[in-house]
């Protein structure tokens, strides 16, 4: 286990990176990698997956959030307030110490 307290920069982190056997040269990757390939191909249409949960939309939940370039299917309420919640900015800006 590490811990630090302040600042870590960037020569820092890979120095303690190399320090515990990770090699970050680059080129191929890690050999304990596997990248996972699913078991059978998700056949769905787009407009009944859910956006956040990859669950299925049924009609009676569906939500649907329209952006300025493209629409977001999701599958009801809960997912369309994480989704709304994560994408809302404060519009008030913070208050100078004086």
């Amino acid at each position: 286990m590490f811990r630090h307290q302040g600042f870590f920069g960037k020569e820092d982190i890979l120095g303690k990176w190399k320090e515990l056997g990770v090699d970050i040269s680059g080129g191929k990757p890690a050999a304990g990698i596997v990248r996972e390939t699913p078991v059978a191909a998700d056949t769905r249409p787009r407009e009944s997956v859910c956006f956040m949960c990859d669950g299925d939309v049924v009609a009676r939940t569906r939500t649907v959030v329209k952006g300025q370039s493209e629409q977001r299917i999701l599958c009801g309420p809960h997912c369309y307030f994480i989704y709304f919640s994560a994408s809302w900015a404060p519009t008030r800006k913070p208050k100078r110490p004086r």
